[in-house]
């Protein structure tokens, strides 16, 4: 399971509670229900896949993909040359905080599904030595979430140490030509 810094997850639950207190309408009913849990909509599907001109999202869904998932999701159908990569749906964002910071077991395996299919496309293992998968983790949800960035970096900071201390000299290389402080 994967865990958030309390103060984003606060800020992020204060946030949704304001904005469902914004779309409903005036009355005693919709703020009392405005502090029950926000249920996720039922979605069959979390992660959406792209590579090979071929994606499993497109331009229309930013509600789903997020703005640069649906771009990703739109150049890959396209025919632009994007690499191989997953979007994870904002509706496990919703479900990230009503668990309370956990992510449910079915969707951790639709994305190690994911990961492997990424792995086989890309031709490289995420850990590997001899031929790491090298990925970019960026927030693209259609409104800004505090404590995003800060969590987006940490990913990247920990995949980079991890990389750097591997045998991989075109990974040396390549990070020692694009790092730049935060």
């Amino acid at each position: 399971m994967r865990t958030a810094k309390p103060q984003a997850r606060a800020q992020v639950a204060k946030l949704a509670k304001l904005a469902k207190l914004a779309k409903s309408p005036k009355s005693t009913k919709s703020a009392r229900s405005a502090s029950k849990p926000v249920r996720a909509a039922k979605v069959k599907q979390y992660v959406y896949f792209f590579a090979n001109g071929k994606a499993d999202g497109n331009r229309n869904m930013k509600d789903v993909l997020g703005g640069k998932g649906a771009g990703l999701a739109e150049m890959t159908n396209a025919g632009l040359p994007v690499p191989p990569g997953f979007t994870i749906s904002t509706a496990v964002c919703n479900i990230y905080y009503e668990q309370h910071a956990r992510i449910p077991a079915a969707i951790d395996r639709e994305i190690d599904e994911h990961l492997k299919r990424l792995e086989t496309a890309a031709g490289a293992k995420l850990g590997s030595t001899d031929h790491p998968l090298l990925v970019s983790v960026r927030s693209g949800a259609k409104f800004s979430m505090p404590g995003m960035m800060d969590t987006s970096r940490s990913t990247a900071t920990a995949a980079s140490s991890r990389c750097s201390a591997t045998s991989s000299s075109r990974f040396r290389r390549m990070r020692s030509s694009t790092n730049s402080t935060p």
